[in-house]
């Protein structure tokens, strides 16, 4: 009887418990639907006390960390930085109360990584889950991505190759974990490492914002990939021709290049001769765009000050408002119109 009264009254503490979670998630919910406001990791009980207080229902109370865990990094993840520990101690308490959660290792040292960029604290994360599911089948890919983080990251190649190979040496682990360790000193194999392991990341992500980075991370792989094809045909043609190639397609005319390569995020590369540089069309017009933008701000103040518009850009640098330093980021002439205040780039200054 006396077992039988202790169970009802823990059965009764965890209900208990579990309704004033609700109440607060609810009570959450209300105060969204009136204002935006930022979502704070409400705080998490010191990890010994939460597992007194989780009593037997451990994994439960593991399972609704690891939700909110997931609900905060999807919808917040721009702000993590600004509360960092409570994150990481909000994965530490899921793993704590659940240390054969291999999938919340896994997710947690993900959200580490790239929300805080703490990939110190992702490492030992992933290294411990590993070494405490070490017969799990799956627990070799929290010591791979443990070395993954610390090649790819932090560029500690050497401490990358012996978290790889302890990987490689794990039940169930991939074949390609074998060959890895051989790839890292390469250039090209750096990208090959990353590529599949990203493509991977792409294929099981849990969230769509996970298979968005992942994707971001294979498109950039792929542009530095690109992009260096393209320099080293520059390169050569600048060697054999003595002289600049006018544009990326006279690469292709000349037959420095088979084909100007498809950027992965929609854009085109571009070569200007003028700076000797290949780059997205997409960045050189960001660029542009926000320079532009800041004359025109500077322009708009001078008038004010003034009383008058100015006469020239270089008014404008004379009088200070813009910096002598003043360069368009393909190395045109800049020139400003001086109705619109819009910006005009050109070869050479008209004479």
């Amino acid at each position: 009887m006396a077992w039988a009264r202790k169970k009802v009254v823990r059965s009764v503490l965890v209900c208990l418990l579990l309704l004033a979670t609700l109440g607060t998630q609810i009570g959450v919910q209300q105060l969204r639907s009136t204002q935006r406001v930022r979502d704070y990791i409400y705080l998490v009980p010191d990890l010994k006390a939460l597992k007194v207080i989780s009593l037997s229902f451990r994994s439960l109370v593991a399972d609704m960390l690891w939700l909110r865990a997931i609900q905060y990094f999807g919808g917040w993840y721009s702000q993590m930085k600004k509360q960092p520990m409570g994150f990481i101690h909000l994965i530490n308490a899921v793993v704590y109360l659940d240390p054969r959660f291999v999938q919340a290792y896994s997710f947690g040292a993900f959200c580490i990584a790239e929300g805080l960029d703490d990939y110190d604290a992702a490492v030992e994360l992933l290294v411990r889950g590993a070494e405490t599911n070490s017969e799990n089948p799956q627990a070799w890919r929290l010591m791979f991505d443990a070395g993954f983080i610390r090649f790819y990251n932090q560029k500690r190649n050497e401490e990358a190759k012996e978290l790889i190979d302890r990987a490689s040496q794990m039940p169930g682990a991939d074949e390609f974990t074998k060959r890895t360790a051989a790839y890292i000193d390469s250039v090209s194999g750096r990208r090959d490492i990353a590529r599949e392991r990203y493509r991977a990341m792409y294929e099981t992500a849990e969230t769509e914002l996970i298979r968005d980075l992942a994707l971001k991370h294979l498109i950039r792989i792929e542009r530095d990939e690109h992009t260096e094809i393209l320099k080293s045909a520059v390169e050569e043609f600048k060697r054999k021709m003595e002289r600049k190639p006018r544009d990326l397609k006279e690469l292709v005319e000349k037959g420095f290049l088979k084909a100007i390569p498809s950027d992965p995020g929609g854009s085109q590369y571009v070569y200007v001769a003028k700076s000797d540089v290949v780059l997205l069309k997409e960045v050189l017009d960001i660029a542009r765009d926000t320079l532009a933008a800041a004359i025109k701000t500077q322009a708009i103040a001078f008038e004010e000050a003034r009383g008058r518009k100015p006469l020239s850009l270089q008014e404008l640098i004379d009088e200070r408002f813009v910096g002598a330093d003043l360069t368009d980021p393909a190395g045109m002439h800049i020139e400003l119109d001086l109705e619109s205040y819009s910006i005009i780039f050109s070869e050479t200054p008209e004479s």
